[in-house]
């Protein structure tokens, strides 16, 4: 059994064992049995004889320092969460941006072997076309010589 304490505003008569009554957090929370809150007692101390002053403003500090810390852990566990996406597509772009970049080396590669490759043709038809022009020019002389043997 756990011991909360929590004081009645000014003005009122009641308390209810509540969060709003502890800074917005559950005094119990975690207690639950199938469901359902767990049993709760209250008893009061009007005339201050077992907690003082200073010892009630504390404990409101508690739950306020509580209820701080159960949203910075709710902000750590959303923005953890989040950059585990983050993460995770920082991977995937970059695994993406990889094979990207692996496709196009291949592709620079083939152009280049096949640019080599007309060059090469270039230069066996450029030669064929120079020995074919010397053939047909000796032609031509050859005849013109046995031309002017005659």
């Amino acid at each position: 059994m756990k011991f909360v304490v929590a004081e009645v505003t000014k003005g009122s008569s009641t308390l209810n064992c509540s969060a709003e009554q502890f800074g917005g957090v559950d005094p119990l929370d975690g207690d639950k049995k199938e469901g359902k809150d767990a049993e709760k007692a209250c008893f009061c101390d009007n005339k201050k004889r077992l907690l003082s002053t200073d010892t009630i403003s504390r404990l409101k500090d508690y739950w306020e320092q509580k209820k701080a810390v159960a949203t910075a852990t709710t902000s750590i566990t959303s923005t953890t969460k989040v950059l585990e996406e983050v993460k995770t597509e920082i991977k995937t772009k970059t695994d993406e941006w990889k094979e990207t970049l692996d496709v196009q080396e291949t592709e620079r590669k083939v152009a280049a072997e096949a640019l080599e490759a007309q060059k090469k043709c270039v230069l066996a038809a450029k030669e064929s076309a120079k020995r074919y022009k010397l053939e047909s020019i000796r032609k031509k002389y050859q005849e013109r010589k046995r031309a002017l043997e005659l």
